[in-house]
């Protein structure tokens, strides 16, 4: 019988167990954070700061990517400021880098900041994640919105179309048609709301497909709504 050609080698246990780690390299880095021995990257937002790790920055965000590998500030400081944007919302979006998911259990206007702020540093799959959250929260009339036990409120729709249609952002499609279709569903009740009719005095592209109600047919047993325009 020929001799094993590595005779001092174990058989290597293949089990799942064996196999899996008890922590993920990016949940490893996660602790990490808190210690701070290995990060080498800091993220600011006004008087916060986030230390993180390169690696999972720029590979988690094309435009990130690029400010910390281009012949950028931020490539030679190590340091990348986000005060355009909250802190919390900054917390969200690492959250996202690190662990793959955030709290669902965040206020329906939270949801869609979050959505902009993944638009804005190219994170397609945080924009899907952010967009079904929106969606759920719409469409589920038994949604809880955070930690605080109370049901959906119309305010909340209420600042979702201010967010979507008045503020300076791009018009996010994915967003603004189950928001339309919420204000559709909920009309009645929304003019009898004074916030709303404070939004809608201030006129713009959202009381005129509010009125016409084109291409925004509610999904409760309704169609599929059209393309907006942009």
């Amino acid at each position: 019988m020929p001799a094993k050609p590595y005779p001092h080698c174990q058989r290597i246990d293949t089990s799942a167990e064996w196999r899996t780690p008890s922590a993920t390299l990016k949940e490893r880095m996660q602790k990490d954070r808190e210690t701070q021995q290995y990060t080498d990257l800091t993220i600011t937002c006004g008087t916060h700061r986030f230390a993180t790790h390169r690696l999972v920055i720029g590979t988690a965000s094309p435009v990130l990517s690029r400010m910390i590998n281009g012949p950028f500030q931020e490539a030679h400081t190590g340091i990348i400021d986000l005060s355009d944007s909250t802190p919390d919302l900054v917390a969200l979006l690492l959250a996202y880098f690190y662990q793959d998911t955030y709290s669902a259990h965040e206020p329906l206007l939270t949801h869609i900041r979050l959505y902009i702020l993944a638009d804005e540093y190219d994170v397609e799959s945080l924009m899907s994640l952010a967009a079904y959250h929106v969606e759920r929260l719409l469409y589920d009339g038994q949604a809880q919105l955070g930690a605080r036990g109370h049901g959906w409120k119309l305010e909340e729709l209420v600042e979702a179309i201010e967010a979507l249609w008045y503020e300076p952002a791009p018009p996010h499609k994915a967003l603004r048609r189950p928001v339309m279709s919420a204000a559709l569903f909920y009309r009645e009740e929304l003019l009898r709301s004074g916030a709303f009719e404070a939004l809608v005095r201030r006129g713009g592209g959202f009381v005129w497909r509010f009125l016409k109600g084109e291409g925004y047919q509610p999904r409760w047993g309704g169609e599929e709504d059209e393309e907006e325009e942009a």
